[in-house]
């Protein structure tokens, strides 16, 4: 059993991260062409999701002339040979410690014996202090994607729990504590605040940090299996995170038999991020029921645009992070923009992408070559009194760049896909409204400014761009539009935050 965790799990803590759970045991890992090496270990999680693995070696159980073919081992203590395998550990170590990539043993606990797999990540650390003491041990700490705890025997599972990161909402009739949902296929599914509940939520508002807030139960069907179920939960993470306007994860799950045995755990190193109060639709459990209910059924259909391109609700999230300058929120906002337009292409949601057919356009291409050919030549004349050779090849670069864009001229407007896609939403949005978010987009992206920003004179600003007062509202009028068409991909009908004017409206 390891006794010294002062740089894993203490110094985490030390950091504000919480360490979640912890398994001791012993095992070996394992490399891709089958060796092991024999280890105790920690397993654990942290709150944010990390999961780690601290292995403690015997130094005697190294293949030495394989991985140290210069050195002599013979007849040396202890501290002599970890002094000579910390120095060779500086040029050996990658090819050591990273051919490992999973790991087995076993743990104990009230139950009995449990099995204990992993996938090990690419990330590393030789604890240097385990090297400069009198014992024939030391240690290393590895970065692990996944791993799972299965009970030696094989055990019905009666329901499973999950633990999710950064949601919430507020008191009901069952003393604010519980959320039933109705979702096809589940017996029966509830989300429940974690006891400590408060301190997550106190966590949040000093740290913006991550934290376990509830744990999603889910009573077991014999017919359903566990990569289902998780799958379930999944789809659960990326709808309450539309509707909580951060990202939330699930990172653990126990499954449970009839007696209450757990039979089952298994920790995922997720992508989790800080808690961001974005939401999108009030943390009241009735309309937050309501909302996820009738979304989750939209979402699983075969055919649903979010679910099929899960990215964009990762692009989505990540405009609305409040760990970045607005700027940059703002460049990010512009991105999902962008992601919707493609999105809209590639789905031929504007029936065509050019203004005219395009076989009557490539009728008329070397037309309009001829007309391009002389006004390039009539213009560079007039900047130029002389013809030398060197107006020539300015010519005919600026004709070579010219007829490379002859294709743009019969290409429909970014703002006429967004009206198509908005049109195929039954999103109701005026032009002149579509063309102030697309101006907006541009400025960003070509200079990373907001408009508001280029206005030296505000009057004028006013008059052209009543909505852009100042950065921060117009980074709110766009992201309101980008709400209300993922609210619309889930066909949604009903009250949201409208994060322009911070007050709640009725979609249609």
């Amino acid at each position: 059993m390891l006794t010294n965790r002062k740089d894993s799990s203490e110094n985490y803590n030390a950091n504000k991260i919480g360490l979640f759970e912890i398994y001791v045991g012993e095992g070996f890992l394992i490399s891709e062409e089958g060796a092991k090496l024999p280890c105790k270990f920690d397993a654990g999680q942290l709150e944010d999701g990390t999961n780690f693995l601290v292995c403690e070696f015997s130094i005697f159980d190294f293949n030495y002339k394989e991985y140290f073919p210069n050195t002599t081992f013979e007849n040396f203590s202890p501290q002599v040979l970890k002094n000579c395998l910390g120095w060779d550990l500086w040029k050996s170590q990658n090819k050591i410690f990273l051919q490992f990539k999973s790991f087995e043993g076993v743990i104990s606990d009230e139950f009995g014996n449990l099995k204990i797999t992993g996938k090990i990540g690419g990330y590393f650390n030789v604890l240097y202090d385990s090297l400069r003491d009198n014992t024939t041990q030391f240690k290393v700490e590895y970065y692990i994607q996944e791993f799972s705890i299965n009970a030696i025997e094989k055990e019905n599972l009666q329901f499973m729990i999950f633990g999710v990161t950064n949601f919430e909402f507020t008191g009901n009739l069952s003393y604010g504590n519980a959320m039933s949902l109705d979702i096809k296929g589940i017996k029966q599914l509830i989300i429940r605040k974690t006891r400590g509940n408060q301190d997550a939520l106190h966590f949040w508002e000093k740290f913006k940090g991550i934290r376990i807030t509830c744990e999603v139960i889910i009573e077991i069907d014999k017919e359903i299996k566990i990569e289902e179920i998780k799958e379930i939960v999944n789809d659960l993470s990326d709808l309450m995170s539309i509707a909580s306007g951060t990202r939330i994860q699930w990172i653990y799950c126990y499954g449970y038999d009839f007696e209450g045995k757990t039979v089952v755990r298994n920790h995922r190193s997720s992508i989790t991020r800080p808690y961001q109060p974005m939401q999108l639709i009030r943390k009241d459990p009735l309309q937050l029921k309501s909302f996820l209910e009738d979304s989750y059924a939209v979402f699983t259909e075969k055919q649903n645009l979010l679910k099929q391109n899960r990215y964009i609700i990762n692009k989505y999230l990540e405009a609305k992070a409040e760990n970045d300058l607005l700027e940059q929120r703002g460049i990010k906002l512009a991105g999902v923009i962008e992601a919707l337009k493609e999105l809209s292409i590639r789905l031929n949601i504007p029936t065509s992408e050019t203004i005219i057919r395009k076989d009557c356009f490539e009728a008329k291409k070397s037309a309009i070559k001829d007309a391009l050919h002389e006004a390039i030549e009539n213009s560079v004349k007039k900047q130029y009194a002389e013809e030398s050779e060197e107006t020539k090849k300015i010519i005919q670069e600026n004709k070579k760049e010219m007829f490379s864009k002859i294709h743009d001229l019969n290409r429909i407007s970014f703002k006429q896909v967004l009206l198509a896609f908005c049109a195929y939403l039954n999103l109701q949005v005026s032009e002149n409204n579509l063309q102030t978010i697309v101006a907006s987009r541009n400025k960003l992206i070509h200079e990373g400014k907001f408009i508001c920003q280029t206005y030296e004179n505000k009057d004028k600003l006013a008059q052209k761009y009543p909505n852009f007062k100042d950065p921060w509202n117009e980074y709110s009028y766009s992201m309101n539009f980008v709400d209300k068409c993922f609210l619309k991909m889930l066909m949604y009908k009903g009250y949201y935050i409208n994060r322009f004017t911070l007050e709640e409206e009725e979609l249609l």
